[in-house]
């Protein structure tokens, strides 16, 4: 089941970006992952403080997690 980080400030960019993670059951909490800023294409990497929100269907403009470390 998909979770989102909604409303999650950018460093690249400095807006906000709702994202995505596909199995946030898959790693432990505090991982790292990475995503690319669609405003500026930069790589951000990404240490959630909080625990994502679950939902069925992610939105289509939400912008996708990869898992970089544990």
């Amino acid at each position: 089941m998909p979770a989102l980080y909604p409303n999650t400030l950018c460093p690249a960019c400095g807006g906000l970006h709702t994202l995505t993670c596909q199995d946030p059951d898959r790693h432990p909490h505090g991982v790292e992952y990475r995503y690319t800023c669609p405003t500026t294409g930069s790589g951000v990497e990404l240490r959630p403080a909080a625990a994502p929100e679950r939902v069925i269907l992610a939105p289509a403009s939400a912008v996708p997690l990869t898992w970089a470390a544990d």
